[in-house]
């Protein structure tokens, strides 16, 4: 029979009485639940446990882990949280290696209940190292770029795998690199991560230099000043599109004129001799020229006039451009002094050309650029 807080109360009182007169003078006696519940709680019905690990590596510690949850419930009807400290475990141990080799076994005890639940977990040698493999660049880029606006986006800039070497003597990329993180440097290149439960903190690192050879970089070197003094009559050296992949070229820009019409220009080509365009792109809310595309209908831009003003005089451009079978952009992203000013987007969502597709600049008359 449930007790209500009151007689829970009175229970209590009458059993402080009786610790203090030895039991003279008081007649309230207790039923075997009532004297249960003010000694050792409520009797347990039940225990679960949810989101714990459930994969250790060889030798580590026993861990719940951070998503876990442990719920008893007593025959009031009550439910409480537990903790690791709260409950015995039994049934852990790691010294074999495999799937559901071992079941651990939690427990709890309230009132004259004990209640227990278990789970199997699998074993995995200890990681003793990892190893970056397979660097492959998703992006075309030239590396003055990396160190503007796509550091922050690196990891999604190349797809890679990671070996893991094992206690045993074992590798294999399948392991669980959710443990893993990615970092870069431009200075040293891209670090990856592990934490092993045993052997701690494990890394390896793809050098600046191993990241500069795994990609294509852009064809005009860094600090490279290229001029043109006539419109649409000088261009740099022409680099061809890999489909599916995007180019990330960036360069400072400087104009001689008093308005933003001299400018690089961003082409697309379709050969390299005369430079026949496809679509290019100018940073006044413009692309021109081509017949098959009208790319003011496909843009989109934040471009301000009285924030960035007519002259892009010292602006770094961000220009990303990708071409496949099916779609193809130019996306440029402009900043001055320190600071995104504006954008200027065009996106298709059909073919450009079936044939070959080169990326170059060129530009309006007085036009200066600087690679970085």
């Amino acid at each position: 029979m449930k007790k209500s807080v009151f007689q829970i109360c009175i229970a209590t009182i009458a059993l402080a009485v009786l610790a203090i007169t030895g039991g003279g003078g008081c007649s309230l006696e207790l039923n075997d639940e009532d004297e249960r519940y003010v000694k050792n709680g409520y009797d347990i019905t039940k225990l679960a446990v949810s989101g714990q690990t459930t994969s250790f590596e060889q030798g580590a510690p026993f861990s719940l882990g951070s998503n876990a949850t442990i719920t008893a419930t007593f025959s009031d009807g009550s439910t409480k949280n537990l903790t690791t400290d709260d409950v015995t475990v039994n049934g852990y141990t790691t010294s074999t290696v495999g799937t559901g080799v071992a079941k651990v076994v939690l427990s709890y005890s309230s009132g004259q209940t004990t209640e227990s639940t278990s789970y199997d977990i699998d074993v995995t040698a200890a990681v003793k190292s990892i190893e970056i493999m397979n660097v492959e660049p998703t992006y075309v880029y030239n590396p003055g770029a990396l160190n503007t606006a796509l550091n922050t986006a690196l990891n999604t800039a190349f797809t890679y795998s990671i070996t893991a070497k094992y206690s045993d003597g074992t590798s294999t990329a399948s392991f669980d690199q959710s443990k893993c993180s990615f970092a870069y440097d431009s200075s040293t290149g891209i670090t990856v991560t592990y934490e092993s439960a045993v052997n701690g903190t494990l890394s390896d690192t793809f050098s600046s230099a191993e990241v500069a050879s795994a990609c294509t970089n852009f064809t005009v070197a860094s600090g490279t000043t290229f001029t043109t003094t006539a419109f649409r009559k000088s261009w740099t050296e022409a680099l061809k599109l890999e489909s599916g992949k995007t180019l990330v070229a960036s360069w400072v820009q400087t104009s001689k004129g008093s308005n933003n019409w001299n400018t690089a220009n961003v082409g697309l080509i379709s050969e390299t001799t005369n430079h026949t365009e496809l679509a290019t792109a100018r940073y006044d809310h413009y692309i021109m020229p081509t017949e098959t595309f009208n790319l003011d209908d496909n843009k989109t831009s934040d471009w301000d006039w009285n924030n960035f003003g007519t002259d892009v005089t010292g602006a770094t451009v961000i220009c990303s451009v990708n071409c496949s079978d099916s779609a193809w952009y130019i996306h440029l992203d402009f900043y001055k002094n320190g600071a995104k000013t504006h954008y200027q987007y065009y996106d298709y969502s059909s073919a450009l050309s079936d044939g070959d597709i080169y990326f170059a600049i060129t530009g309006d008359a007085d036009s200066t650029i600087t690679i970085e």
